[in-house]
């Protein structure tokens, strides 16, 4: 498994943004184009860049040669290639997971703990134990396990559509914990990226690697550079 990170706090130049565009589909630009928030902009065009570049870079295509698609409950996929990928953004970080097995990657700044929304999605279970945490501490429980929660749907890749509180986090060790989903059993791993921010990795495989995080102007010269490799 593959995993990076883009930090967002170096902008691209526009020149370099404009570039970036002319690579992805059509429809991707229009949905960057509909945004007000020039982070926004930023965010959307680095997660597909970033994950055109990992897949581009394992099947030793040409990321330009890379076409998406998405099942019925809006999550993409590479059609008749056995190569899964996953992609999340949230404040300045934008990461991305490859794998050759389902996964999924979710990143969330935090903020303040809702128990509201805790009552409501999580399990009685983790609900009663945010409860007993001290208050300057119930944020970095809660967003674990948000984070967490949502790698489980995005590697079902069923959205919305499966309840947060319909399966169970086992910790096995630190940073590392279990599931189950249908018959196989599902391995995640929380990595640590900055403490105003939680990020979580699901994997089918349990292979993790260790994170690689990459700067805007890198992963423009990287991505720049693999359009001039030669197709395999």
């Amino acid at each position: 498994m593959e995993v990076v990170a883009v930090k967002l706090n170096q902008p691209l130049p526009k020149e370099k943004m404009q570039n970036l565009l002319c690579y992805i589909d059509k429809e991707k630009q229009s949905r960057i184009d509909s945004f007000y928030h020039d982070k926004d902009k930023e965010r959307c065009l680095i997660g597909d860049i970033l994950v055109r570049y990992m897949v581009g870079s394992h099947l030793k295509k040409k990321p330009s040669e890379i076409s998406f698609y998405q099942n019925e409950f809006g999550k993409p996929f590479l059609e008749g290639n056995p190569l899964y990928f996953n992609l999340s953004h949230s404040g300045y970080w934008v990461v991305a997971a490859l794998d050759t097995e389902e996964n999924g990657i979710d990143v969330q700044e935090m903020g303040e703990v809702d128990l509201v929304l805790a009552e409501r999605f999580y399990r009685k279970s983790e609900y009663m134990e945010l409860l007993k945490k001290e208050e300057n501490k119930r944020a970095d429980l809660f967003y674990e396990w948000w984070t967490l929660k949502e790698c489980y749907l995005k590697t079902a890749g069923k959205g919305l559509a499966l309840p947060l509180n319909s399966f169970i986090l086992e910790k096995s060790e630190c940073n590392l914990y279990k599931s189950h989903l249908k018959e196989k059993e599902l391995y995640l791993k929380v990595y640590h990226l900055d403490s105003f921010y939680k990020m979580a990795v699901s994997s089918t495989s349990g292979c993790f690697k260790n994170l690689k995080i990459l700067t805007p102007q890198e992963l423009y010269t990287l991505f720049m550079g693999s359009l001039k490799a030669p197709s395999y």
